[in-house]
């Protein structure tokens, strides 16, 4: 044996990272299943794979509570454009009623603009 000690490979030390993306969204999303009820199995109607039941209701309910969110928030954005009752000029800076205009009024003053 000999005296001497060959030192551990190291990598440089940086200080960028790197970063892996795992791309999820490759090949189908399984968005529509069959339901087999008689063998309580799953099938995607799209590409025909065998799903994991409990995986496919996972995935259901974590959209279905992101919309409903997303409605929450539509409904509770119209509720204040409904409340508002003024709004500021931007030639003047007055504050000014906003009026409230019927659909066939909007599509005279919009075909007023483009002509």
């Amino acid at each position: 044996m000999t005296g001497t000690i060959s030192p551990f490979p190291q990598k440089p030390k940086t200080k960028e990272k790197t970063l892996t993306l795992v791309s999820s969204f490759a090949g189908c999303q399984h968005q529509r299943a069959i339901v087999d009820a008689a063998l309580s199995e799953l099938e995607c109607a799209d590409c025909h794979e065998k799903l994991d039941p409990i995986r496919f209701l996972t995935m259901m309910a974590t959209q279905s509570t992101h919309w409903d969110y997303e409605a929450m928030q539509i409904k509770k954005l119209r509720a204040d454009l409904a409340a508002r009752k003024r709004c500021r000029c931007l030639r003047c800076g007055e504050w000014t009623e906003i009026k409230t205009v019927r659909q066939s009024e909007a599509e005279s003053i919009r075909k007023r603009k483009h002509t």
